[in-house]
């Protein structure tokens, strides 16, 4: 179950965030940070605030040019000179705000812009896994009744630009809860998801502080009807950015 080494970093940047989020976690769920005095249990596909999520487009010849060209993305905010992988994540450190980050290998150079064009409307749920937004599939990615889709923004521009660009990996860090807890990683290759990476709480098992453990899936069919699935051993107390995970 052999993964991108890019991909893996952004697991290990994920899996380091875990270290915080002992104000929010009660008996594996998930607190939304306190508002007007409540605290109250998030449920999958809501945001509780405790996350950062972010967006990753690698591996494309010209990324930039090519994402402008397809309407993605307007010029960029920045463009910061990046030839290493360790770079590139020191780089996802400094812009943690709304927007989206890339790396174009081919011009050594990272990209923050602050606006990532919403894509054209798809029918997701045929392009996603049916418990992509909640772990029970209880939250569906298309709700019938109302015609509205369950997913954001970042999600439907993965979606869209692997789908537009099958040379890229797309990875995206959802910010909502899944499982009960917070986040998701989702590797997506021409339009559909590869591998996800979250969290459980299984205290007798537990890798991970507060009784967690990580879960790589990766998907076998576009179908999303063969995977495998493994637990994520991390050894330390705490993972730095440049530590790759092996999945």
């Amino acid at each position: 179950m052999a993964i991108d080494e890019l991909v893996s970093a952004a697991a290990a940047v994920y899996l380091d965030s875990v270290q915080d989020f002992g104000d929010v976690l009660r008996d594996g769920r998930t607190l939304h940070r306190p508002r007007q005095g409540k605290r109250a249990f998030a449920s999958d596909g809501e945001d509780p605030k405790v996350l950062e999520g972010f967006f990753l487009v690698v591996n494309g010849p010209r990324t930039q040019d090519v994402l402008t060209s397809q309407g993605f993305l307007h010029s960029p905010s920045d463009m910061t000179p990046v030839t290493s992988l360790d770079g590139f994540m020191g780089y996802l450190a400094r812009h943690s705000e709304d927007g989206a980050n890339i790396w174009d290998k081919s011009l050594g150079v990272a990209i923050h812009t602050h606006q990532l064009n919403a894509p054209q409307r798809l029918q997701y749920e045929l392009l996603l896994p049916g418990d992509y937004v909640s772990h029970d599939s209880s939250v569906p990615v298309h709700d019938a009744r109302t015609s509205a889709y369950n997913i954001g923004t970042r999600t439907a521009s993965a979606i869209e630009v692997s789908r537009q660009n099958p040379g890229m990996q797309v990875v995206i860090l959802k910010a909502s809860v899944f499982n009960g807890l917070p986040g998701q990683l989702v590797h997506l290759r021409g339009g559909y998801v590869v591998d996800r990476l979250y969290l459980a709480h299984k205290p007798d098992e537990a890798t991970l502080p507060f009784g967690l453990v990580a879960v790589h899936r990766h998907y076998d069919t576009q179908d999303y009807t063969q995977f495998r699935e493994q637990q994520v051993v991390l050894a330390g107390k705490r993972v730095a950015p440049r530590t790759l995970v092996t999945l």
